[in-house]
């Protein structure tokens, strides 16, 4: 009986899932995780590429297309989200998985890892475009914070296994392990109906409101239903009553949305500018840079440990303390964090201190998983108005890859012209800046309905 009344309820309906579209997630997190182990493989004779051992130039071209292929993944979402509803994209969106699985198995050209990193972009790009918006659709306002961290949870989870298992098994097992998710994933996706959202959003009202029963639990109060029903119903209705389905460019041109539009940019600039994305790509230079006693591949396990702590403890206390205060923690802690790494890094050949930049460095990857790197994704769908939210999404999701692609192909040069020191100290800098910029023009969204988010600045 207790079972049945576990099973019955909608908060643990709802966390169920979004365990279960985050293995989508999950999926590009091994993508990513997968790229440093098998570098030494690649780089060596065993390497199972014909024409011999990667060049430098080969490796990196390896690292940055999962960007252009995230970028077209993105893009991808975009269309059919105007299309289909967002289950069925994120079903969708697992097959670029299974392309880069067997297109590493079976390569034996250099062409073949590219196409296999950019089939694992899309991957990535469909996730983070379609997860947020499946997920602000069906959950609850009490835990909507809470299950939209899980995001960048089963990503970074998914880096962690990727940086083990490529440690545990040889170059061409690696990847077989890595079918299981998606095999996992389509015998679980069945077990939920589509989003109430998008179901009104193609008239299908009766489905809607069998899904939005689904989801707040068959013991749920009718009436309650019939209320949120209709207040979906209320908030899609520009969207409904358009017939021609096309979005307008006045709906850009409210405050509302031109707020939103802003406060997105910022947060999509301001997550690889602080060097979050650098962080999590580099981690053995960086360490390496430092004078750090840990191993490349040892330092990987702990960046990929650290980074699902820091999302664990996101998810602990997002609804507690509110997004905007969480991502105001994380920014100080992380500033601090760099410039102790900077200012240390100048004297590690002549003090013992390389215990300190292997403790600041940890810390500012710490507090980047925290704050940083996970909210902006729930920040930006929580601000962006409902009649712009879907493509506002999109579109910020597209420029952050931008962001992150050239922040990304600059690192190494910049810590190689600079030195650790001045550059770490450079992103502290920028990491109180942006705080300061948080405390200005961030709102707080936390326990509100989407639908009040919505009417937050039209009210004033």
């Amino acid at each position: 009986m207790k079972f049945k009344q576990i099973l019955n309820n909608g908060l643990f309906v709802q966390t169920f899932t979004v365990i279960v579209v985050n293995l989508l997630a999950l999926s590009f997190g091994l993508i990513i995780g997968w790229t440093s182990p098998s570098m030494s493989t690649l780089l060596s004779d065993e390497t199972p590429i014909v024409s011999g051992p990667l060049t430098i130039d080969q490796i990196s071209w390896i690292g940055s297309l999962t960007h252009v292929g995230v970028m077209i993944g993105d893009i991808m979402a975009g269309v059919l989200l105007l299309k289909v509803g967002k289950k069925l994209i994120i079903l969708l969106f697992i097959m670029p998985h299974v392309v880069f699985c067997l297109s590493i198995y079976f390569a034996t050209e250099v062409y073949q890892l590219y196409i296999a990193k950019i089939c694992g972009g899309i991957t990535g790009g469909g996730s983070l475009t379609v997860i947020p918006l499946f997920t602000s659709d069906i959950a609850d306002k009490k835990i909507r914070g809470a299950l939209s961290s899980m995001l960048l949870g089963f990503l970074h989870l998914g880096v962690l296994v990727g940086f083990i298992i490529g440690e545990l098994f040889n170059y061409h097992t690696v990847p077989l392990v890595m079918l299981s998710t998606p095999i996992l994933f389509v015998l679980l996706i069945g077990t939920f109906p589509e989003s109430p959202h998008s179901l009104i959003e193609k008239n299908k009202i009766e489905e809607a409101r069998a899904s939005l029963l689904f989801f707040r639990g068959r013991d749920a109060d009718k009436d309650s239903i019939e209320c949120e029903l209709k207040k979906l119903q209320i908030s899609l209705k520009m969207k409904s009553n358009n017939t021609s389905d096309k979005l307008k460019l006045s709906y850009f041109a409210t405050p509302e949305a031109r707020k939103g539009i802003l406060i997105g940019i910022f947060l999509v600039i301001f997550k690889p500018i602080t060097g979050s994305t650098s962080l999590a790509t580099y981690p053995s230079i960086i360490f390496k840079s430092t004078g750090s006693y840990f191993s490349p591949n040892t330092s990987s396990i702990i960046l990929g440990t650290l980074l699902l702590l820091g999302t664990i403890i996101t998810f602990i206390f997002v609804d507690r303390i509110g997004r905007k205060m969480l991502l105001s923690i994380s920014a100080i802690m992380m500033g601090s964090s760099l410039l102790t790494l900077g200012v240390f890094s100048f004297f590690k050949n002549d003090l013992n201190v390389s215990w300190i930049s292997d403790l600041s460095l940890s810390m500012a990857v710490l507090s980047a998983s925290i704050g940083i790197i996970p909210l902006p994704f729930v920040m930006i769908i929580e601000t962006l108005p409902q009649n712009i939210r879907t493509v506002g999404s999109m579109c910020c999701t597209f420029l952050l890859t931008i962001i992150a692609f050239v922040v990304l192909k600059c690192f190494p040069i910049l810590l190689e012209a600079v030195g650790v020191g001045p550059l770490m100290i450079s992103l502290g800098v920028i990491c109180f800046i942006g705080m300061i910029i948080i405390k200005l023009i961030i709102p707080e969204t936390k326990c509100k309905d989407l639908l009040e988010v919505d009417e937050m600045d039209s009210l004033k």
